[in-house]
């Protein structure tokens, strides 16, 4: 086909084709076609000008009025075209000219974002992160088009969400202005987005804690966590009742919740660089945020829509960034974490589903500990590393919860206390070689064998010259694996 684009006339008799196949009576040919010129948009987005003009009307009435198959790759299209835009936006010299750019979506844009809003307030009633359709497709599409077209895209967002945010008698509308706003926070200037979040910030976090909608108060907490992505000035400005916002928001149902550990997430990411100091922007909240955390990963629904993970994981980034001077905090998580992971490993007597849920909390936990082994160092760790080595080298002798991601974890957390101890990992050093030259051999579950390769040379540092009775039978292994077609070569490599 490459050929064939080439050439102006067969090119054109493809196209001519394939557009007219946009409009068959056969649905199925329709979505095909679209497919078709999604490919074509990703393919060959240089040879689309002549094109342009047909192209823009078959989508728009693809988008307006055809079944939900054949709108979902019409607006794919548009999402094609933004991402090809976008990556030649980075090829552009530096006279601010590129003449495989062809800006597309600027001239559409005008047109497009009418049917784009149209198609966010077209939600389904219990739609969740998984939920593929008109509107969740808009959204995806309409994030790209900021990015391509910041400046136009504010002028025409900002009127359509003062429109409906306050429309108290339909909650799609409330929710698609919202998620309108969310949509566009990665593509404008700082300077451009800041007046606008600092006015509607304080409008989120009211609908986030007071909408009767669940949906509405989802996407709000969604649009948040953005907002904490994006804006340290209007987020600092604001912190105290957005914390107070999203401590209350955590005990919403399982599918906001894990939205709002998204958003405290991006706030422990935010203040990043305060992770030397002795007191941090979040420093007054860090404790109560951790608490609610905490508690949230017991809540009897936190297997819901993704909540415990999420939970734990926000976990990990607040200890990850902890200001040094509020260190005393995850000195006080430790033994409360390694107590949670003992109760996982000696539970006998579960359902299947059961394991599946222990399984998950022992790599959670696992994985919170090993970030805190690096925040505490040596003085803070060793006196609870006996009990850690006991409950890692149990999970792992029972097969790691016959996870592949469990024993990844595990082992990448002996990895970090090995790090930290050095010498004073010796004494593990007889139970722990046989489970990593095992992993090892996992030529079958490559990321296992990857992460012992790479924690039998943290084990190797720490110890140094007292590594010497492993040291043959692990190089022969090595060697081994190095020599073995079926070891995916990130391994090797």
């Amino acid at each position: 086909v490459r050929a064939n684009f080439a050439v102006e006339n067969e090119r054109t008799y493809i196209m001519q084709n394939v557009c007219a196949l946009a409009s068959d009576s056969d649905v199925v040919v329709r979505k095909s076609a679209f497919e078709c010129l999604v490919k074509i948009a990703e393919v060959y987005y240089d040879c689309l000008d002549m094109y342009m003009n047909v192209i823009y009307q078959l989508t728009i009435q693809a988008i307006k009025q055809d079944e939900e198959v054949v709108a979902l790759q019409a607006i794919e299209f548009w999402s094609t075209i933004a991402e090809e835009e976008l990556s030649l936006e980075v090829e552009t010299t530096k006279d601010g000219e590129n003449s495989k750019l062809k800006r597309f979506v600027h001239i559409a844009l005008d047109h497009l974002c009418p049917v784009i809003f149209d198609c966010l307030m077209q939600q389904e009633e219990l739609q969740d992160d998984d939920t593929w359709n008109k509107s969740t497709a808009a959204g995806s599409c309409l994030d790209l088009l900021s990015e391509c077209a910041p400046a136009k895209i504010i002028e025409r967002v900002v009127p359509f969400v003062e429109k409906n945010i306050a429309d108290q008698t339909n909650w799609r509308a409330r929710e698609a202005a919202i998620m309108a706003f969310g949509s566009i926070l990665e593509g404008p200037s700082p300077m451009v987005l800041n007046p606008l979040i600092e006015k509607a910030l304080p409008v989120m976090l009211t609908i986030l804690q007071h909408d009767e909608s669940l949906a509405v108060r989802d996407t709000a907490a969604w649009t948040v966590g953005r907002v904490c992505h994006v804006s340290k000035t209007q987020v600092t400005r604001y912190l105290k009742g957005l914390v107070g916002s999203l401590l209350h928001a955590l005990k919403d149902e399982p599918q906001v919740a894990k939205n709002v550990c998204w958003a405290i997430h991006n706030l422990g990411e935010l203040y990043e660089d305060d992770i030397d100091s002795q007191e941090g922007t979040l420093s007054p909240y860090l404790e109560q945020l951790i608490v609610a955390v905490l508690e949230a990963t017991l809540r009897p629904d936190a297997d819901e829509s993704g909540l415990r993970p999420a939970a734990y994981e926000t976990l990990s980034v607040l200890i990850q960034y902890m200001p040094e001077g509020n260190i005393n905090i995850v000195e006080r998580c430790v033994p409360l974490l390694i107590e949670r992971l003992e109760s996982t490993v000696n539970n006998p007597g579960l359902t299947a589903d059961d394991l599946a849920a222990n399984a998950e909390s022992q790599g959670l936990l696992s994985g919170a500990l090993s970030i805190a082994t690096q925040r505490l160092k040596a003085p803070g760790i060793v006196q609870h590393a006996d009990r850690m080595m006991t409950c890692y080298l149990q999970i792992l002798n029972q097969g790691g919860g016959k996870s592949a991601s469990v024993s990844e974890e595990v082992i990448m957390a002996i990895g970090t206390l090995a790090d930290v101890l050095e010498g004073e990992f010796l004494k593990y050093v007889e139970a722990v070689m046989p489970i990593l030259l095992a992993g090892l051999q996992a030529w079958d579950q490559y990321q296992v064998c990857s992460v012992a390769v790479g924690v039998i040379g943290d084990v190797c540092r720490a110890i140094e010259k007292l590594f010497t009775p492993f040291a043959e039978q692990t190089i022969g292994l090595v060697l081994a694996a190095l020599g073995n077609n079926d070891l995916d070569k990130s391994v090797s490599s």
